[in-house]
């Protein structure tokens, strides 16, 4: 999907633990809410992403798509957040996925079981 199409673009940056840094940009489309993450997701960031959620409950019946490009780090608090975010956006009748997930973030979401709770790409 494109970035430029036409939707509402937000963002936001959180604190993390030891250092670690957060930030996000939301777009909304007529049929997709993409949830870019970037830089470190851990337990110190459970209040942005408490925003995040809120996002992924409003949107409705959109599919959602969480973005893992440019996420350099997760714990298993991270993973668990998004398990939340998953279960959010199914209760809302919408779909959701991990995108663009790299080994590294594959690997850990194996060893925490997430990847059989959500599809991770």
């Amino acid at each position: 999907m494109p970035w430029g199409v036409a939707g509402g673009v937000a963002g936001g940056v959180a604190g993390g633990v030891a250092g670690g840094v957060m930030e996000y940009e939301l777009q909304q489309t007529t049929d997709f809410l993409v949830i870019r993450l970037s830089g470190r997701l851990s337990f110190g960031d459970h209040r942005t992403f408490s925003e995040i959620v809120n996002r992924i409950a409003l949107a409705g019946e959109r599919h959602t798509i969480v973005d893992v490009t440019d996420l350099a780090s997760i714990d298993s608090t991270g993973f668990g957040m998004l398990v939340v975010a998953k279960e959010v956006a199914t209760k809302a009748s919408g779909g959701f996925r991990i995108r663009n997930a790299n080994d590294q973030f594959v690997s850990l979401a194996e060893r925490v079981c997430a990847d059989r709770v959500m599809r991770i790409d």
